[in-house]
């Protein structure tokens, strides 16, 4: 259920989205890394397993707004409680690698001579990486820069920067992520 208000003729849009889901044998995957599960023993990698009952709910707020001709910002947030509702001993623990809270966010500004340049930051709030709740996955915050120059209607050249801060994080236990990466390339419409 949700709910957005344009305002200032679309300079300025606002929503907010209540989101509620319940589910019944949700497939999950569980990491033998450094679980003590016995099922292990067969499968040292991991193994997919059935959660039979899960609850996530939340909200998500939005902006969307155009200052002036040349600068547009882009934000959201969300707050998420995604909840392992199934009896047992995990039972009103935290999903696995949900984060209760992200935000988005973007500041993009087109330049007189062509050129439209971009912020782009995601941050992460804390996580669990396992079913009992005891592996840990830290917030974090990656930075993207992003670059873009109109040659001619049909040919445009573009580059950015990925994780511009070097950011070190996991999105899964030990599980490595991108570095600081640079690309260029050149974008032809036909």
């Amino acid at each position: 259920m949700g709910v957005e208000q344009r305002l200032l003729s679309d300079a300025l849009v606002l929503s907010a989205t209540y989101f509620g889901r319940n589910t019944r044998n949700l497939i999950d995957f569980v990491s033998c890394f450094p679980s003590t599960d016995p099922r292990c023993a067969m499968q040292p990698f991991g193994f997919y397993d059935n959660v039979a009952k899960t609850d996530a709910e939340g909200i998500e707020l939005g902006l969307t707004a155009r200052i002036g001709e040349r600068l547009r910002v882009e934000a959201n947030y969300t707050d998420l409680a995604a909840t392992n509702r199934a009896p047992g001993s995990n039972f009103g623990r935290d999903l696995p690698r949900r984060p209760a809270q992200t935000l988005n966010g973007e500041v993009t500004y087109a330049w007189p001579i062509g050129l439209t340049t971009s912020v782009a930051v995601v941050h992460s709030g804390r996580s669990f990486d396992n079913a009992s709740n005891t592996v840990a996955l830290d917030s974090y915050t990656v930075v993207d820069l992003r670059a873009a120059f109109v040659l001619r209607d049909d040919l445009e050249l573009y580059g950015r920067l990925e994780n511009a801060f070097d950011e070190e994080y996991e999105t899964i236990a030990r599980y490595g992520t991108p570095g600081r990466a640079l690309f260029f390339g050149v974008r032809q419409s036909f």
